[in-house]
């Protein structure tokens, strides 16, 4: 690890800035990045390991100025940092699980000035999850659902208060058996989920749009790896896609936009490495991490 860089374009995809906010300065040796996640003040939070396994939290500012360190955050949790998402109310949460592979995962409520915990659950989920594999379905502020997960294609709603798992949608009722999907975004009503074709190599990663019913409406096609899905206010989908090049040996990124039917807009590249995430605001300015 050697550092971690924000790039901030306009609405027209225009580079602003871009600048290295963590370097290698500031860790040790055998530090691992471990997570990543933004709130919808633009606050962002990144997760990193030692050797020893302890999770040490950083949060900044959206003017990427350094709010406070928590050192050995998952000190007093139950099991390994797994996690961490930004839940309905707008609440951190850093999700755990025990050593051993199973479906009890532990969701750990931060106080996000202080980087205490404030509450917790225990939860067992559906289908087979196993450690560092859990696929939350991100950015999906349900009021139904404190948070929403996916496995094997089946998107499931969870509720803390009445511990139960609520079947959102089941994109396996749509197309053949040999589609599986591997990462998804939400809202309110809808569902965009990423997949592949495992009999056909060749064909590509594709994005789906579905409602809670799992009534697939839409697809778009990638010939890269779909990184991060996002919406906008106006219902703009944007994609983070990347695409991997012998010339260079590396991922040349894109940012893609697309229409709420998933018709390409425009696709900008946006540079090459490894792009992780991005974040849309109300003017729909993307910060790309």
């Amino acid at each position: 690890l050697s550092c971690l860089y924000i790039s901030i374009y306009d609405n027209e995809l225009n580079e602003i800035s871009n600048r290295r906010i963590f370097d290698k300065s500031r860790i040790e040796t055998g530090t691992l990045f471990k997570g990543f996640t933004t709130d919808s003040s633009g606050c962002y939070y990144t997760f990193y390991s030692d050797e020893n396994d302890n999770v040490t939290m950083y949060k900044y500012s959206p003017d990427d100025e350094m709010m406070f360190i928590k050192e050995n955050i998952t000190a007093d949790m139950e099991g390994m940092f797994n996690g961490a998402f930004i839940g309905k109310d707008e609440s951190l949460v850093i999700y755990t699980h025990p050593e051993e592979v199973g479906s009890t995962y532990f969701f750990n409520m931060i106080d996000a000035d202080t980087g205490e915990v404030s509450e917790r659950y225990e939860a067992e989920l559906e289908g087979e999850q196993t450690l560092h594999w859990l696929m939350m379905v991100n950015n999906c502020k349900s009021e139904e659902y404190d948070f929403t997960y996916m496995s094997e294609g089946v998107i499931y709603g969870y509720r803390f208060e009445d511990e139960e798992n609520v079947v959102a949608a089941d994109l396996n009722k749509y197309g053949s058996e040999s589609l599986k999907y591997s990462y998804a975004v939400g809202s309110e009503n809808v569902i965009l989920a990423s997949g592949y074709d495992v009999t056909d190599s060749e064909s590509g990663v594709f994005l789906c749009k579905s409602d809670f019913k799992g009534n697939v409406q839409n697809y778009y096609k990638s010939d890269g790896t779909i990184r991060k899905i996002k919406t906008s206010e106006n219902n703009s989908v944007y994609v983070l896609e990347s695409m991997y090049s012998s010339e260079t040996d590396s991922d040349s990124n894109y940012v893609v936009e697309l229409d709420k039917d998933l018709d390409m807009l425009r696709r900008t590249y946006i540079g090459d490495g490894y792009s992780d995430d991005f974040v849309i605001d109300q003017y729909e300015n993307i910060a790309v991490y």
